[in-house]
């Protein structure tokens, strides 16, 4: 069972969480305290990925005022995200002038989700009160707190 996996029990707030990056680098979701964090489950292959683009100019834009974008590739929808997760990361680098950080590949549905779609999910249900996942580019904002404040659907850009 995956460390991810593990922390399910002793997750009651946005900051406890933890992941990994494109490189298997673990990142520590208590170093995002005091920033606001938009967390997006993203794909390049599908017709949504101009979003990529799009979250860019937001990053861009708001990245010295804290704000920061959590990428994470799912082949979950049809399987738009082929290949290792640092092959994805430099597709995204590079087709889409991503510089903002690359998780790795993850499940945000069904039994083997990452904790961390588990959690946002628990917290901030979608439209009529659905937990799913429902396509690439669903976006969740939390605050520096670690409050989730917004779900986004996969049409409506942040």
């Amino acid at each position: 069972m995956s460390p991810i996996m593990q922390q399910s029990t002793d997750v009651v707030n946005f900051h406890d969480l933890y992941t990994f990056d494109c490189d298997d680098n673990p990142i520590y979701f208590h170093s995002f305290i005091g920033k606001i964090v938009l967390v997006a489950n993203v794909a390049t292959q599908c017709a949504s990925a101009y979003q990529l683009r799009q979250l860019e100019a937001l990053y861009q834009k708001y990245k010295d005022r804290d704000f920061v974008v959590l990428a994470f590739p799912s082949n979950q929808f049809h399987q738009e995200k082929r290949g290792t997760n640092q092959e994805v990361a430099d597709n995204c680098r590079k087709r889409f002038d991503v510089s903002f950080p690359i998780m790795e590949k993850v499940k945000v549905n069904g039994k083997n989700q990452s904790e961390v779609f588990r959690f946002l999910k628990e917290n901030k249900h979608g439209f009529l009160n659905t937990k799913r996942v429902k396509w690439n580019f669903e976006k969740f904002l939390v605050d520096r707190d670690g409050t989730i404040l917004k779900r986004y659907s996969t049409q409506r850009f942040a």
